[in-house]
């Protein structure tokens, strides 16, 4: 079994990886990670929801609220159908589509947070529906 490189586990829900390549083989919302990789170096599984950041994401704006920012599905690669990802991937390198994350080139470092997978889907839509309802109650 060989070892990865990538992804560098920083805390237990962060880790480091690098742009390996884009795909169109993947949707907008996807990840491609090599699955061992995955199984090696993280907890992360197919589906988790990461975030993804990188001192080129975002430039001189302050960034965006945990909740307003765009997560990323983890796509564990393997086998024959997806042979040509894992060439891209054969280090623990990140595979991603062309259109998503614009601002990153092959090669750049990117930090991969999966903290966002520990937030329920919709957790701030309800929170915000939830308060809504409790002032127009009290206003009535």
């Amino acid at each position: 079994m060989s070892e990865f490189k990538y992804p560098i586990p920083v805390t237990p829900c962060r880790y480091i990886t690098e742009l390996g390549g884009r795909s169109e083989a993947l949707a907008d919302n996807r990840i491609g990670i090599h699955i061992e990789a995955l199984r090696q170096n993280t907890e992360l599984t197919s589906d988790d929801r990461v975030l993804i950041d990188s001192r080129k994401i975002g430039g001189e704006e302050p960034p965006k609220p945990f909740f307003a920012r765009e997560t990323f599905r983890i796509e564990p690669l393997r086998g024959i159908r997806n042979s040509r990802l894992l060439s891209v991937s054969s280090d623990g390198e990140a595979v991603l589509s062309p259109d998503a994350v614009e601002d990153l080139d092959v090669g750049d470092e990117i930090l991969l947070n999966s903290a966002a997978d520990r937030i329920p889907e919709g957790w701030i839509v309800k929170r915000i529906h939830d308060r809504m309802e409790g002032r127009s109650s009290r206003t009535t």
